[in-house]
């Protein structure tokens, strides 16, 4: 599945240095995953102890990062 980085979350990125691997990683093998509103995914995962939170969307084979922080 293609992942696609809305603006919103590129300038996320990079404000917050946060890479693209430990997004795909929190996306493919969260440490937990719970559904939200509009269809969205939460997926967290830990990183040392922090927490990496990624909300995305899945849509036409896509999936639609939306925004990401540390908790």
């Amino acid at each position: 599945m293609e992942i696609i980085y809305s603006p919103h979350a590129k300038k996320r990125l990079r404000e917050r240095k946060i890479s693209k691997a430990a997004v795909i990683q929190t996306i493919k093998k969260p440490d937990k995953e719970l559904s939200s509103d509009r269809n969205r995914i939460i997926a967290q995962r830990y990183f040392g102890n922090r927490i990496l939170e990624v909300i995305y969307v899945k849509e036409n084979n896509q999936i639609v990062i939306i925004t990401l922080y540390y908790l």
